[in-house]
């Protein structure tokens, strides 16, 4: 039997609706069991994706954690290079390292850069980093010396020795040194400048430059008459010549100081890498490109 709506629609018999509200659940609970098991699908292949993700990142991170951060001062590149090579090739030990001023390095380890071992040109920063608990005290030693010399382009004629004439000559022309503040060859540069009573005089007319290493850019090009730098800096460069080894009396000596960072998660590769640092071996490759033993004078 089937009924008429007010509006004319049909409606359906008593038995028919039974069925189809029976139906109508049973496609609900259908549906629900679907929505439930596409849930779970979703979450099983999230946390699928996720451990693959894990498992791709798990080798980057042993492999970061493995290697060896050695912050070290620009004017040491050419050396450094060669060690972390032969360290590498022997003994399987992966160096990463980074060079910059030893000013600048100094204050990326105190604003918690990764290093694992800080070797410096000057005692200063090592100091400033010992003081606020940065470094294992007892690995810090002095590693290796060098010489501050006066250096020309070849095109430039040679310099008078250091004295007034010198100063004379260099205010009328264009020369550089590293930045004072944070690069250590103008630390030292500026020592000589003082001795000499002409810092006040050259000042306002040389150019300060971010590392040594520019000022070897600036001399290469033809920019710069003149510039303080160390003797090793000049083994790095064929298109430069030394002019006159500065006096060691004339300036404080220069050392490199070398550290362990006191890092929470130091391994036995930092121990083994800074050992070979500072091992003879190693003094010979630093001497070889124009560095001073400890035990000898410019």
């Amino acid at each position: 039997m089937s009924l008429a709506t007010r509006d004319g629609g049909p409606v359906f018999s008593a038995p028919y609706a039974m069925v189809h509200s029976s139906q109508s659940r049973n496609r609900l609970l259908i549906l629900r069991s679907c929505t439930k098991h596409n849930r779970a699908l979703r979450v099983f292949g999230f946390v699928a994706v996720l451990l693959g993700f894990i498992a791709t990142w798990i080798p980057e991170l042993h492999s970061e954690t493995a290697s060896v951060k050695l912050f070290a001062a620009a004017s040491t590149s050419v050396p450094v290079q060669e060690l972390v090579s032969i360290l590498n090739n022997e003994d399987g030990i992966r160096i990463v390292p980074v060079f910059a001023a030893s000013g600048a390095l100094a204050r990326q380890i105190e604003h918690g850069a990764p290093a694992d071992i800080f070797l410096s040109a000057h005692p200063v920063w090592m100091d400033r980093l010992e003081k606020s608990k940065r470094l294992r005290r007892e690995t810090r030693r002095d590693a290796i010396g060098n010489c501050l010399v006066l250096a020309r382009a070849p095109t430039e004629p040679k310099l008078p020795s250091i004295s007034k004439n010198l100063i004379e000559v260099l205010q009328r022309h264009r020369f550089a040194i590293g930045d004072p503040a944070f690069v250590p060859a103008g630390f030292y540069a500026k020592e000589v400048l003082d001795n000499l009573g002409a810092w006040k005089k050259l000042s306002r007319t040389l150019a300060r430059l971010p590392s040594a290493r520019h000022v070897l850019l600036l001399l290469e090009r033809g920019e710069v008459s003149a510039g303080f730098v160390y003797r090793s800096d000049t083994y790095a460069s064929k298109n430069i010549q030394i002019d006159q080894t500065i006096e060691q009396k004339m300036y404080s000596e220069i050392v490199y100081p070398i550290a362990i960072i006191d890092r929470a998660h130091n391994s036995p590769q930092t121990e083994s890498a800074y050992n070979f640092l500072t091992s003879p071996r190693a003094i010979q490759v630093f001497e070889k490109h124009g560095f001073r033993p400890l035990t000898k004078k410019c």
